[in-house]
């Protein structure tokens, strides 16, 4: 039982590491709850949505992808993303 435990927790910390991504900020747009920060991640641009936190244009940040939305309207900016990533455990990778 115990070994099936540790395969669990092993195969479940993959998964989880797959879902991390590395990019640099290009921009942000904070709202009360929430910062939206578009990301460059090899070559590729897209929005991505964190509980509100203080980003720099420029950095480096690492993040675990959580979900995926499509036409996500925020009224409070007056935007709809038409793909938007909410992402959890955001951390800088270097400071410029």
């Amino acid at each position: 039982m115990k070994y099936i435990l540790v395969l669990s927790i092993f195969f479940s910390t993959m998964l989880q590491a797959k879902n991390i991504h590395f990019a640099k900020v290009v921009q942000t747009l904070n709202t009360k709850e929430y910062t939206f920060i578009k990301v460059n991640e090899n070559h590729h641009t897209y929005w991505i949505a964190s509980p509100h936190k203080y980003i720099e244009e420029n950095a480096l940040i690492s993040f675990n992808e959580e979900m995926m939305l499509k036409d996500f309207k925020i009224p409070q900016i007056k935007t709809v993303f038409k793909n938007l990533m909410f992402v959890s455990s955001l951390y800088y990778q270097n400071r410029n």
